[in-house]
């Protein structure tokens, strides 16, 4: 498995803006597709509609890939986002 996080976090792939097409070019490359294709129809979320989400998602996956390669503690990452997605959002609405 840790192999399989590696290749997803190496590289170009860990850009967040990195295209859907290209993270599915490379899980078909790892026999992932299947896999891939599960989560996206059954445990996908649609994004909010927030001027500042694509700021909340660089947030959320850099922090998370953190925590999956062991950098920063679980509980750690978790406190971190929620910080930061607070502080996005005020920033956001002036308060």
């Amino acid at each position: 498995m840790k192999a399989v996080s590696a290749a997803f976090l190496s590289g170009p792939m860990y850009d967040p803006l990195y295209s859907h097409q290209s993270i599915i070019s490379t899980a078909e490359s790892l026999g992932l597709r299947r896999a891939l294709q599960d989560v996206i129809e059954h445990h996908m979320l649609i994004p909010p509609k927030l001027a500042c989400y694509p700021q909340i998602e660089e947030v959320i996956w850099k922090t998370v890939q953190a925590a999956i390669i062991g950098t920063v503690p679980i509980s750690e990452s978790l406190q971190s986002i929620t910080q930061k997605m607070k502080q996005i959002v005020e920033v956001q609405h002036g308060q």
